[in-house]
């Protein structure tokens, strides 16, 4: 008896460590995301959310945060593009080559602006005092062109950053830094 006692403790044993070192993995589908939420040669897109116990503001928070993603990629997709210039001017004798890096600063143009939300979801929990709380997720997108035109007209703008191309041809140089 006192064996059929001791082998039950060591089954139970056992069975509570295996059990209690499995993991249950649960899978969550966030909203507004995928594949049609993803940055293309045509749109940047970027995905926010944010939480409250006030449905309005989790839609702020969540608009703030996508907008700061978004902004986050545009600077990224801009560094991308090697916009490399060399100068060459003749002074006599006199050859004075420059080759210098055109930064396109992303504080030149609003990119708070002219952003459209594609998609926007929410949902609620409880909180610990019995209240709902809202999550909003969102997804917003930036068009290609509303992008490139007003970084070009910036970059032309600007003596210290002016560059040597056509609009056409920077549209299709940014197209391509996002692929």
């Amino acid at each position: 008896m006192k064996n059929i006692r001791l082998l039950a403790v060591v089954v139970a044993s056992f069975l509570c460590g295996v059990l209690s070192a499995q993991t249950f993995e649960t899978a969550v589908e966030m909203p507004c995301t995928g594949p049609e939420f993803q940055s293309d040669k045509n749109f940047v897109r970027a995905m926010g959310m944010g939480e409250s116990m006030q449905q309005t503001v989790a839609k702020s928070k969540a608009l703030t945060n996508a907008v700061k993603n978004m902004a986050g990629q545009i600077s990224v997709i801009l560094s991308a593009m090697d916009m490399y210039e060399t100068k060459s001017e003749m002074v006599g004798d006199y050859e004075d080559i420059s080759e210098t890096f055109q930064s396109v600063i992303s504080s030149k143009v609003d990119f708070n602006a002219g952003f459209s939300v594609v998609c926007e979801k929410y949902v609620t929990t409880q909180s610990s005092n019995g209240r709902p709380r809202y999550m909003c997720y969102v997804a917003v997108e930036y068009g290609m062109e509303e992008l490139a035109k007003p970084v070009f007209d910036a970059l032309q703008g600007d003596s210290r950053t002016r560059i040597d191309a056509e609009y056409e041809q920077f549209l299709k140089n940014l197209e391509e830094a996002v692929e």
